[in-house]
């Protein structure tokens, strides 16, 4: 109640500074007054605006009252009244607790009973299923499948259904999508604390986990552009000193190998998959990566040769053997 006087008392001290040009005789004794009276006036006004405000707000305000006061005193005769009558004007807030949300039933989940019955739901053609099908349903439970499967392919069907129209099929998306990330980071993060506090000639285990996961990181798509360039060189400086602290282990070679390939260096790659081979590790987990350097350095011969290496693939993807077929 106390602040809709203000106002009032506002255009009271404004019509008291008219009164003074008038009832004083001397120039000085009039314009002091009337420019004290004028500044206590616009000064109300400006207070009355703040005034009703929390502390808060009031204190972030004050720019605002600031300029208030500046236009009421600028603007003799007009500027005080004018804030005054805004002030008096009535405003109505709102008329109810305005709904942010709305309460809905959670939706019944369709189940799969296991990695059999997974299979059975992706089919073939999973991803131009998901792509395609007009049932929500369906494309639920082919996404809810994609928990039994493993490596890139569970990441790229679950990166497809984050543009399906379904919210539910969205939002189950990435969830999962956030889950696999969330889990890749924190076990970076809890190797990286392990190497810290463990021996330096007994860090090669740590070392190669480690590696592993960055390169994972990368692989699946969570880290790209600069940050996925900056976990693959501490990936493949991981993998290095696995490489020199596991000596008689082929499998930190291959891992090198894989990360030099990524990153463009064939030469290097090669040296790094004839020293996984020197140290036994099996033809047919070298032999892959083997053609894929020779073929980025145009030695097509070795292409074969790796190929011939990987016995016969009639139990693979018909894909691998229309490739084997095709380099006879």
């Amino acid at each position: 109640m106390r602040w809709k006087i203000v106002p009032l008392s506002a255009i009271a001290l404004e019509l008291l500074s008219w009164a003074s040009l008038w009832s004083c005789e001397s120039p000085a004794g009039m314009a002091l007054t009337f420019g004290l009276a004028h500044a206590a006036a616009a000064g109300t006004a400006a207070w009355g605006a703040l005034g009703p405000l929390s502390p808060q707000r009031r204190a972030a305000s004050k720019p605002t009252g600031l300029f208030l006061f500046a236009a009421a005193f600028c603007l003799p005769f007009v500027g005080v009244p004018a804030v005054a009558l805004c002030l008096m004007v009535p405003s109505q807030g709102p008329t109810g607790a305005p709904e942010h949300f709305r309460v809905i039933e959670e939706p019944a989940w369709p189940e799969t009973g296991g990695p059999a019955e997974a299979l059975d739901v992706l089919g073939n053609e999973p991803l131009a299923e998901l792509r395609q099908s007009k049932s929500a349903e369906r494309r639920l439970a082919l996404l809810l499948s994609t928990r039994y499967l493993g490596g890139d392919s569970a990441v790229r069907l679950q990166g497809c259904a984050l543009k399906d129209p379904s919210d539910e099929v969205r939002l189950l998306a990435y969830g999962f999508l956030e889950a696999r990330e969330r889990d890749l980071s924190a076990r970076i993060q809890a190797l990286t604390q392990s190497l810290e506090r463990t021996q330096p000639e007994l860090r090669g285990s740590l070392h190669l986990e480690r590696a592993q996961y960055g390169w994972e990181l990368v692989f699946l798509g969570f880290a790209q552009g600069e940050l996925g360039t900056h976990v693959m060189h501490e990936a493949r400086a991981h993998a290095q000193q696995a490489v020199r602290l596991l000596p008689e282990r082929g499998a930190p070679c291959l891992l090198l190998a894989r990360l030099l390939l990524h990153m463009g260096e064939t030469e290097e790659a090669s040296k790094a998959l004839e020293e996984a081979t020197r140290r036994g590790l099996a033809p047919e987990a070298v032999a892959p990566y083997a053609a894929e350097a020779a073929f980025r350095e145009r030695r097509f011969n070795a292409v074969r040769t790796a190929l011939a290496s990987m016995g016969p693939l009639s139990g693979m993807r018909p894909r691998l053997e229309r490739l084997e077929a095709f380099w006879r």
